[in-house]
């Protein structure tokens, strides 16, 4: 069976920018082939659609006649919520760092309702957006 090869984006949310910077909304665009993955094009965006327009973009450049498809996306934020309590995923995290001595395992991986309105709210909004212009399979890679 033959690999497939095209592009896989990543997309990261969160973080607190510095008064005056451009952008804190991390993305990247790779592509991947039978000889492996290569690095396309990484940068910041000040929002979800700025990324999602900016990736593109390079996705543009590198491939002018479109000839290549997106295969998939990771964002770094949650998709998925636990109406009921905590994501049991996020209780395995937290304690494998507690087991490791991380400090503040509760601030790296913290609860949903809890999380920042950027990486929330902009990595859903990014999921929806990449599954209107393509699809493609996209999964969660928070924390």
């Amino acid at each position: 069976m033959t690999e497939p090869s095209g592009f896989i984006l990543g997309f990261d949310p969160g973080g607190q920018g510095k008064k005056g910077s451009k952008g804190n909304f991390g993305w990247s665009v790779c592509h991947a082939d039978a000889d492996g993955l290569e690095k396309v094009e990484l940068g910041l965006a000040i929002n979800a659609v700025d990324a999602l327009n900016q990736a593109a973009k390079s996705i543009e450049l590198f491939d002018p006649l479109g000839n290549t498809s997106v295969l998939a996306a990771g964002i770094d934020a949650p998709m998925f919520w636990n109406p009921t309590g905590a994501r049991e995923v996020d209780k395995v995290l937290r304690k494998a760092l507690e087991d490791a001595n991380f400090p503040r395992p509760d601030k790296t991986v913290q609860q949903i309702n809890s999380l920042w309105g950027a990486c929330l709210a902009q990595g859903l909004l990014l999921g929806k957006h990449l599954r209107d212009r393509w699809d493609l399979r996209i999964t969660e890679s928070h924390p």
